[in-house]
């Protein structure tokens, strides 16, 4: 096996260990898992620095070079008891910004699911959040999905959004 492909192995174990764990220990209210962007830049550094000199990297150099994450996990917080606090978002740079769209999320339990209820638009990617104006970093989109799922998680459990 080749230096790369040690590299790309390692990290892999690594990832999948680290998430493992966490899911395991329980620890998952209010957590959300960066498995796809961790090991990305894991392996942009150990690939940058064996391929130095090449005409361009194999991965992203940069964390803001991205324009899409792939599936991130979110366990809601909810101070209500409910069972199912899990959702899932994909981050895409879409123009100026970012959206966070909603690849799953707890059943709404026969609440209302219009738009201006639940701050949910909907284009031919899917669902996504809605916010008021282009949001400039990952790091603000996966801030604002966090307070959305809580807010979802407090609509389903009383009705109020938020």
């Amino acid at each position: 096996m080749d230096g790369g492909m040690t590299i790309i192995l390692i990290a892999a174990i690594g990832a999948g260990y680290f998430l493992y764990q966490k899911f395991r220990s329980g620890n998952r209210g209010g957590y959300m898992t960066e498995g796809r962007t961790r090991v990305t830049e894991m392996l942009g550094q150990g690939l940058n620095r064996q391929n130095q000199g090449a005409n361009r990297p194999l991965v992203p150099a940069r964390r803001d070079s991205i324009t899409e994450t792939g599936p991130m996990v979110y366990f809601a917080n909810d101070r209500h008891g409910s069972n199912d606090k899990e959702y899932r978002f994909n981050y895409k740079k879409v123009g100026n910004g970012w959206r966070a769209y909603i690849l799953r999320m707890p059943s709404l339990g026969g609440r209302s699911d219009e738009s201006g209820t639940i701050h949910r638009l909907h284009d031919s990617g899917g669902y996504y959040i809605c916010w008021d104006r282009p949001v400039n970093t990952l790091k603000d989109m996966q801030t604002i999905s966090r307070r959305w799922a809580d807010s979802i998680q407090e609509y389903i459990s009383t009705g109020r959004f938020g």
